[in-house]
């Protein structure tokens, strides 16, 4: 099945907002903003309630990332409810954050495509969510006016996109990979 969106559902304008405080002439000093087609915004929200009820059967329930009703709050309120217990049990409580810095800009299309697999057991609807990240094209503009060539998305998929929620299962397969079963892992 070959799936070909709209060349305008696949733009996404990029507005480079600078940081307070922070120097103009350093890139990491602005903040992204992706704006996507309304159309395809609303396509996404479509999809994401359908593919809500099977990736919410792969996510663990401490893990709150892209979830609705839930946030960082759940997971402060239950790390200090098992450093309580261990304190009360003279137990020792070891807490290792990680940071994913540009994780939406790595998300690995090819994985993306294996957690939807696992995840949906509609080989028809996977097909078409994989074309959602496919060949999107880009262009970034400053708050002066300053505009850039398109370019081609070919890792990543873009803030705010409902892929987001998927990109939770590769986070929670590596998470259940690497930790043995008696950690908690918390993530957002």
């Amino acid at each position: 099945m070959r799936l070909n969106l709209r060349k305008i559902w696949r733009k996404v304008n990029i507005i480079a907002i600078l940081k307070p405080g922070k120097d103009a002439k350093v890139p990491k000093s602005y903040r992204r903003i992706s704006l996507l087609c309304v159309p395809f915004k609303s396509l996404e929200r479509v999809i994401l309630s359908r593919i809500t009820p099977y990736v919410e059967k792969c996510l663990p329930d401490f893990q709150t990332g892209f979830r609705g009703g839930r946030s960082i709050i759940d997971q402060v309120l239950q790390l200090c409810s098992i450093i309580e217990d261990g304190f009360q049990l003279k137990q020792k409580t070891a807490v290792a954050l990680v940071d994913l810095t540009a994780a939406y800009d790595t998300v690995w299309h090819q994985d993306l495509r294996l957690q939807l697999l696992r995840t949906i057991p509609d080989k028809h609807l996977v097909a078409f969510i994989m074309e959602t990240p496919s060949n999107h094209r880009f262009d970034l503009r400053t708050s002066d006016g300053q505009e850039s060539r398109a370019r081609c998305l070919k890792n990543g998929v873009p803030q705010g996109s409902f892929l987001l929620l998927v990109f939770s299962t590769s986070i929670s397969a590596i998470s259940r990979r690497h930790c043995p079963p008696n950690w908690l892992t918390l993530m957002t």
